[in-house]
């Protein structure tokens, strides 16, 4: 299911939800300028490669992907941000931008990447001022692949480019 056309206007005044589910997968590859905050709920896999100016919300059994842009994002108990669009193990580094990034207890960001040379890893990155990043207790999926050796790794997973700061800053588990 894909959701197309060039710039839109999704989800005007009091019609600000889109349920996804089947555990099926639909496509944002097009500029959603306007609108109230996008929830998704449901169980399926919501993929952003366009942009959604406005904020999205993304509730239990939801897992966002993609490397397009998005307002402020708050990523509930239950779901899953997962920057990039594939899940081999090539070396092609996803990026998500997100004006905001807020995270609940009990939600999770994947991030999968190459710590071979060179060092590629899927990244937020949160273009807000202020404190734009709230990790809330989340946990961190890394899934990571290697062929033998050592490596220093120094970019951020999640890169502030707004100037911002963290809050909750740290997250309550990490897992492989």
């Amino acid at each position: 299911n894909t959701i197309t056309g060039s710039t839109l206007q999704l989800f005007p005044a009091g019609g600000d939800a889109l349920t996804c589910s089947n555990g099926g997968s639909y496509t944002i590859t097009n500029n959603i300028t306007s609108g109230e905050t996008l929830t998704v709920s449901g169980t399926s896999t919501l993929l952003v490669t366009g942009s959604v100016a406005t904020g999205v919300t993304i509730n239990t059994g939801i897992t966002l992907r993609g490397t397009g842009t998005l307002g402020a994002l708050l990523v509930n108990n239950g779901a899953t941000v997962w920057p990039g669009t594939t899940t081999t193990t090539s070396d092609t580094k996803g990026i998500l931008t997100v004006t905001r990034l807020t995270m609940t207890s009990g939600a999770f960001l994947k991030l999968r990447g190459s710590i071979n040379s060179p060092l590629q890893t899927d990244q937020v990155r949160v273009t807000g001022a202020g404190t734009p990043v709230n990790l809330g207790g989340s946990t961190l999926q890394l899934d990571l692949y290697a062929l033998p050796g050592t490596y220093n790794y120094t970019e951020p997973l999640i890169a502030l480019t707004g100037g911002g700061t963290f809050t909750g800053n740290s997250f309550a588990a990490i897992t492989e």
